[in-house]
């Protein structure tokens, strides 16, 4: 029962960003407005993932870099990840629901995202 529930969840999810990105692409003609970016003019850490993520759906890897050169490293972290938990619940062990890193782990990860994606990206 709980590795259907796990697989149940992690697809369904998965499906939804996948819908989620090409409905966004087809309806706003090249990705999802960025509230931070209108307001302030400049980007945020994650200004063209959506975009990234899509031209690396249809298998335009320098397109992605280019648009923001950490996506693919981030998809594939998210992917891996997914696919660990899903490895652990079919296994029959506990994912580690409380295992997190450090505040300044994720606070420094942003930043170095940030600063990547505001020097080489084009947003």
């Amino acid at each position: 029962m709980r590795i259907a529930a796990g697989s149940l969840f992690a697809a369904s999810s998965l499906g939804l960003v996948a819908i989620t990105v090409f409905n966004l692409q087809g309806a706003l003609g090249g990705g999802t407005p960025c509230p931070f970016k209108f307001a302030t003019g400049l980007r945020c850490p994650l200004c063209g993932m959506t975009r990234a993520t899509f031209k690396m759906l249809h298998g335009d890897l320098a397109g992605a870099l280019q648009v923001h050169p950490l996506a693919p490293l981030l998809f594939l972290l998210l992917v891996g990840g997914m696919m660990a938990w899903l490895l652990l619940v079919a296994t029959g062990r506990a994912p580690p629901l409380r295992a997190r890193p450090p505040l300044w782990a994720g606070i420094a990860f942003v930043a170095a995202v940030w600063t990547v994606n505001l020097l080489f990206g084009t947003g």
